[in-house]
């Protein structure tokens, strides 16, 4: 549902300056505005992925399907989050469902390159099971030598 010009003032406002034959005024206020509510939009993200993740942590106990369900809505909504991306790749390959595991794994491996963490180490275990899992034994070996030499550097 879209507000007014009579009832929204930055429209009302941008309407006058582009009568006033300012159009690029009205342009600047109104994308300043939607990057307020884009930037809001993109904080609001994250914390219903942090709750997501929360939850899912607390179903995983009783109720793995469900777990699996909220780690992929938090995946979803937080895309660049390398811990609730890991997560959800570790639900969806402990049920099968290995294309979507390997998906997530790739991502918290591009997400985390130059970034020495334990999420990026367990993704690269995770696409080495994966990959081993579908026949890919040189890829599955590449895999398992860049775990290993991450946990080597992490554990100095």
């Amino acid at each position: 549902m879209t507000t007014s010009p009579d009832k929204d003032p930055l429209k009302t406002q941008a309407l006058e300056l582009i009568k006033g034959g300012q159009p690029q005024e009205a342009e600047s206020i109104l994308l300043s505005a939607a990057e307020e509510k884009k930037s809001l939009a993109v904080k609001h993200g994250r914390d219903a992925a942090e709750a997501y993740r929360q939850l899912a942590a607390i179903s995983s106990i009783y109720d793995k399907s469900k777990a699996r369900k909220y780690y992929a809505e938090s995946a979803q909504l937080d895309p660049f989050s390398v811990e609730g991306m890991y997560w959800h790749g570790s639900m969806q390959q402990e049920a099968g469902i290995l294309d979507e595991a390997e998906h997530a794994y790739r991502r918290v491996v591009d997400i985390g390159s130059g970034q020495e963490n334990h999420w990026v180490c367990w993704s690269q275990l995770g696409l080495g099971d994966i990959a081993r899992r579908m026949g890919r034994l040189d890829e599955a070996m590449h895999r398992f030598i860049a775990a290993r030499s991450l946990a080597d550097r992490l554990s100095k």
